[in-house]
């Protein structure tokens, strides 16, 4: 993973972006399985936005959308 802006595998290729998902990581818990659509700019089927998590309501938020409305939980 890319810790600076110019290290490799951040900005090297060309769009779309390459996003992938740490299988031991929050997103993949319980059994979630995290998916990247880089036509919609959003992901799904993540824990933290209520794949297996009980309560979430954004299961595909939108990466472009910057108006705070994807951060939690329960946003809508």
């Amino acid at each position: 993973m890319p810790e600076e802006l110019l290290d490799e595998g951040h900005l090297d290729t060309e769009p779309p972006a390459d996003v992938t998902f740490d299988p031991a990581g929050l997103g993949s818990s319980g059994d979630a399985a995290p998916a990247w659509d880089g036509d919609a700019l959003a992901c799904s089927q993540t824990y933290c936005h209520g794949a297996t998590l009980t309560g979430g309501t954004i299961l595909a938020p939108r990466w472009n959308v910057v108006d705070g409305s994807q951060l939690a939980c329960g946003k809508e």
